[in-house]
């Protein structure tokens, strides 16, 4: 059986997709441990909240209650520790400085702000 050079461009064209790396896994999650609340991103992008804080990683920059605090690699692991009134960050295990950091934003529920 002949087959043609366009023929075998489309069949590789479609197979292509298949043998593609897989997409980045992002995970975030929130945990207490030993008294202290630890927050944990991993991958390029993430969101989550701890102790009231709005954590948000997109793009290389981490924001911490919509202010930006660091800029990091694009794919890392962020850790943000609450424990009491402290709070630490730390960007693929190494601790970094927090600037002075808003209160979190107003969540809205029904009925208005609270």
């Amino acid at each position: 059986m002949k087959i043609t050079h366009t023929a075998a461009l489309i069949l590789a064209l479609c197979a292509a997709p298949a043998f593609a790396a897989a997409p980045l896994q992002n995970q975030a999650s929130v945990r207490p441990v030993e008294g202290k609340i630890i927050g944990k991103i991993r991958g390029d992008a993430g969101i989550l909240g701890v102790q009231g804080d709005v954590l948000e990683f997109t793009h290389g920059v981490v924001r911490i209650n919509g202010t930006p605090v660091a800029t990091v690699p694009k794919v890392c692991e962020i850790k943000y520790i609450v424990d009491g009134t402290r709070r630490t960050f730390y960007v693929n295990g190494k601790q970094r400085a927090l600037p002075e950091i808003p209160p979190p934003p107003a969540v809205m529920h029904i009925g208005g702000l609270t």
